[in-house]
């Protein structure tokens, strides 16, 4: 891992900061004028991989885990993923190709709950 001083360590933590709750932002606004975050769901009528990670990782907060795993059952495999192919800087080039490795399979891992899901229920898991 590259070592950083601690000026550079807090610019890159503000710029996540700032992307993050700017993302919170505009989720909460498309919310609001649309009835849910999921554009996928919202436009086209279909359950996207990552439709109910949020309402699962809420219930996950709650301790309500079984309501967690029928929102989403890989929840729990949708930070690390988003994380390993988001923050490549905090990794040395060295373990860029086991980070972009362990991201493919944690990818890999939601699409294929997401195509059995699909085939169980049809695209519309929730109604």
């Amino acid at each position: 891992m590259r070592k950083y001083s601690k000026k550079e360590f807090l610019i890159i933590m503000a710029k996540h900061v700032g992307v993050g709750g700017a993302a919170l932002v505009m989720f909460y606004i498309f919310s609001k004028l649309f009835g849910s975050i999921c554009p996928t769901y919202r436009f086209f009528g279909i359950c996207c991989p990552f439709c109910g990670m949020t309402r699962a990782h809420l219930a996950a907060l709650k301790l309500d885990f079984s309501t967690a795993m029928y929102y989403n059952p890989v929840f729990f495999l949708g930070v690390p993923c988003i994380f390993f192919m988001v923050h490549e800087k905090l990794f040395a080039p060295k373990y860029d190709k086991m980070r972009k490795i362990i991201a493919g399979i944690l990818l890999g891992i939601i699409v294929a709950v997401y195509i059995v899901r699909v085939c169980i229920y049809g695209f519309d898991f929730f109604d």
